[in-house]
């Protein structure tokens, strides 16, 4: 490929690095059929990779490109729900009794930025009846050695139990509702034929100091129909 600083490799070098660890083939044709800018958009909003699962469409983007080949230079996106499809997952936990509340406490937050689907902590007996709390991390496969490491890391145990679990995951998309106490946030849930709303309890409660009212007030006012305003 010929660009401003002479010949390059196919693919670009910005390109292939941005595509480690995702799956690529080199077709019959000549040509650069991926771009930084498209390997960049995969990365960010793709989470596995593979055929098109069994799914009901519901939008279909077209974009055609300026080069010609021997084939049309299209590609296409499809958006639907996947009705049969189990995400997978796993689990990584551990037992740990000494410790102090403050500093297992703070990996709920840690493990959360860093990835984690989802972090507890609950409580146990262990051997010789010692009082005792068992971690939880929910995350995907391609962070879970990662954050495997970051609890040996950050905590005393020197040991995790890792099982692999298929969850059924509802989408979810964030919608803002009018009301009287100002723009609430609601967090929507769709799939398998359900929909589910909830507001932002963050919001409910700023918005209830700041206007000297309770959270139920605040919570009652708002009114909100998913069913009438998404068209995810």
């Amino acid at each position: 490929m010929e660009c401003a600083h002479g010949l390059l490799p196919i693919p670009a070098p910005a390109t292939a690095l941005l595509l480690r660890g995702v799956p690529s083939y080199a077709g019959d044709l000549e040509g650069e059929f991926t771009t930084p800018t498209g390997a960049a958009l995969i990365r960010h909003f793709a989470e596995d990779f593979g055929q098109r699962p069994k799914m009901v469409i519901g939008n279909i983007g077209v974009g055609v490109g300026h080069r010609e080949y021997s084939i049309p230079n299209i590609v296409r996106a499809f958006i639907g729900e996947s009705e049969t499809k189990l995400f997978e997952i796993y689990e990584i936990n551990c037992n740990i009794d000494d410790m102090t509340p403050e500093d297992l406490g703070s990996m709920i937050d840690l493990l959360l930025d860093q990835g984690a689907l989802d972090a507890t902590i609950s409580q146990t007996i262990m051997k010789k009846g010692r009082p005792g709390q068992r971690l939880t991390c929910l995350c995907r496969q391609e962070d879970k050695e990662r954050l495997a490491k970051l609890i040996l890391e950050n905590t005393s145990t020197i040991g995790l139990r890792i099982w692999r679990a298929e969850r059924f995951e509802m989408s979810s998309h964030t919608e803002v509702c009018h009301t009287q106490y100002g723009d609430i946030r609601v967090k929507v849930s769709e799939g398998y034929g359900i929909r589910k709303w909830k507001p932002e309890h963050d919001d409910l409660v700023k918005a209830a100091e700041t206007h000297g009212v309770t959270v139920r007030d605040v919570r009652e006012a708002i009114r909100f129909d998913p069913a009438q305003r998404s068209e995810h």
